[in-house]
């Protein structure tokens, strides 16, 4: 989708929407964050056990990727794909979504394994970092 596209779909100039365009992304990375965490702290606070609150978790990307043509994805995926020309504020709000959702994820899986419905041998901890890394290296 170009930006003369956007421009169409809500009545603006092009120019104005060069303009606006770190506030853009840095609003959409906002929105979309308290969107999917709320959905996520939704399941977290369910009555399920860990293990169905992570097939409900890893149900939400799926949904994406199953919905309509198959040609949807996860705006913060593909902003992290391009994170490199980002502005340095939605660079970072790329970073601290992955951090949350690592987050999130961890206490689900940890608390899976304390009440043993969930069995795995490695530990949680360090993932936020391991994406963050992910992310920020260039690639090979």
């Amino acid at each position: 989708m170009s930006y003369r596209d956007v421009g169409n779909a809500i009545g603006i100039r092009i120019i104005i929407i060069s303009l606006l365009r770190k506030s853009l992304i840095e609003a959409l990375i906002e929105r979309y964050s308290d969107y999917f965490f709320g959905l996520i702290d939704r399941i977290a606070a369910s009555r399920k056990t860990c293990a169905g609150k992570l097939r409900d978790s890893v149900g939400l990307f799926e949904a994406t990727l199953k919905e309509g043509a198959h040609d949807r994805a996860c705006p913060i995926g593909m902003l992290a794909a391009e994170v490199r020309t980002l502005s340095e504020v939605a660079a970072e709000r790329v970073h601290e979504f992955y951090s949350q959702n690592n987050k999130r994820l961890a206490s689900i899986l940890e608390n899976g394994k304390r009440d043993g419905s969930l069995r795995f041998d490695t530990s949680t901890r360090g993932s936020p970092e391991q994406y963050s890394r992910f992310w920020r290296e260039p690639s090979l």
